[in-house]
């Protein structure tokens, strides 16, 4: 499990990335400007405007929260981009999407099937990635979404049949929705 450090000035500078880092579980330690770092600590998230020169697992904050901790998962095992991001869509009024970077579950949640076209273009603006593919299950997705992944050179789409399966341990997290879990399954099928 990758364990994240902030490295912070001013605590409102990094609400943002704290906000982000539970909701997507991802476990954290604060630590103040000019502290030494943490052995446990895979990679660090600079914010206020923070600058470390001797530490090559840092990525500084950009604005956009979502952005800067995916950099920063990427930073922690020792890479600038994630190779392959697979994301699992199943189709329905809510619309359930999972995303898994490199073999580890990075996001699993539900939204709106009236958003998922900009759901889709932020992860694709977000997620620093080499190749993405877009595993989709049967249900209606708009037009727009499939001609947004068609326009993208890093992206290979599939349209997967979901079937009955257990997770395997490694993808398991309490509180998954129904919807969510089902992008899982589809994700890793």
């Amino acid at each position: 499990m990758r364990y994240l450090g902030i490295v912070i000035e001013n605590i409102k500078t990094s609400y943002g990335v704290i906000r982000e880092l539970k909701r997507m579980k991802i476990p954290f330690a604060l630590i103040k400007a000019g502290d030494p770092v943490p052995d446990h600590i895979s990679a660090l998230i600079l914010c206020g405007g923070i600058h470390l020169q001797n530490y090559k697992m840092a990525v500084s904050y950009d604005g956009n929260a979502r952005r800067t901790v995916l950099k920063a998962m990427s930073a922690s095992a020792g890479k600038k981009r994630f190779e392959l991001v697979v994301v699992g869509i199943d189709p329905g009024g809510c619309t359930g999407v999972a995303i898994i970077a490199d073999g580890e579950l990075v996001e699993a949640y539900t939204v709106d099937r009236l958003i998922l076209k900009q759901e889709v273009e932020e992860i694709l603006e977000d997620y620093p990635a080499e190749r993405f593919v877009f595993r989709i299950g049967r249900g209606d997705v708009s037009g727009e979404v499939i001609v947004k992944l068609q326009e993208d050179p890093r992206v290979r789409m599939e349209f997967v049949v979901e079937t009955k399966r257990t997770l395997p341990p490694k993808f398991l997290r309490k509180g998954l929705k129904k919807d969510a879990k089902s992008a899982l399954i589809i994700a890793i099928s």
